[in-house]
């Protein structure tokens, strides 16, 4: 009697360790084929620069120019091409998706030669986008449709119009306000709170700023804006008070001078770096 109890418990035990090993296999054969279809999709090579323009299902991005990208987070990089076109790189699936379609009433496409020039994520589902011809918009990643802002503005006054009413950058600050740099001295911001794009050209005292394009935007806080300008001209935005200061005198030996600030970054809240076009690198501290 004894010996079949033992033969049994020796059965039970024996199963529970097949039950084991069979668990053990198939999670190493789910990884490794999990392994091999990441390294197949994405490319692993390190110091290496890898060509992802065919990337596009059905060629969608030829022959357009990309002008501008966005990395949101680890899969999705958002690109902005000429006419109108933008769409969506999956660095897991290595994938870019054409999101053309995602425009209600063909808003984004409307008017030619409209480029989507900067990106901003507002939230976990909406990413802001602005550009030539005034374009001002969001994408909602959970819909799949981009909406149209450019209403927003009291008396249009951000325009249509190529050249004169092109947006060159923006930045999204507490996940309500979405500042905007403009061409011909214009800047502003949309409140999401009241679907309202407001004009902030007149907060410069004196109007330094005069029709000067702004080319460049970041900030360090949620009251503190920094902006580039053409013409050498560098700038505060403090939106406590509303009041745009120039900074143009701060560089040491004029080595900005009347050039265009191309780019400015906040990395923290005392460095904020500058780049313009004449060879131009600094830092403001």
């Amino acid at each position: 009697m004894q010996f079949t109890r033992n033969i049994m418990h020796m059965n039970v035990s024996y199963k529970k360790e097949c039950d084991k090993n069979m668990k053990r296999y198939f999670l190493f054969v789910l990884s490794f084929l999990l392994f091999c279809y990441i390294s197949t999709a994405v490319p692993t090579q390190f110091n290496t620069t890898t060509d992802l323009s065919r990337s596009d299902i059905n060629d969608w991005m030829t022959p357009t120019m990309v002008v501008s990208l966005y990395a949101y987070n680890d899969s999705s990089v958002y690109l902005g091409l000429e006419n109108g076109l933008f769409g969506v790189y999956n660095p897991i699936t290595n994938v870019t998706t054409n999101l053309e379609d995602s425009d209600q009433n063909n808003w984004l496409s409307e008017i030619s030669n409209n480029h989507v020039q900067a990106w901003s994520g507002m939230n976990n589902t909406a990413i802001f986008m602005a550009g030539w011809n005034g374009i001002l918009g969001y994408y909602n990643q959970e819909t799949n449709i981009s909406h149209n802002l450019r209403e927003s503005d009291p008396g249009n006054w951000i325009g249509s119009t190529r050249a004169a009413n092109d947006i060159y950058d923006m930045i999204v600050v507490n996940r309500t306000h979405a500042y905007f740099a403009m061409e011909g001295g214009k800047f502003g911001v949309y409140v999401a709170n009241t679907n309202t794009s407001y004009n902030l050209n007149d907060s410069d005292p004196g109007n330094w700023v005069g029709t000067n394009k702004w080319d460049a935007i970041t900030f360090t806080d949620s009251s503190t804006i920094f902006l580039g300008v053409n013409n050498g001209y560098f700038a505060i935005f403090n939106a406590s008070n509303n009041v745009s200061s120039n900074l143009s005198e701060t560089d040491i030996n004029n080595w900005i001078g009347t050039s265009i600030i191309r780019d400015i970054i906040a990395y923290n809240s005392t460095h904020v770096y500058i780049v313009n076009d004449n060879g131009g690198f600094g830092v403001y501290d």
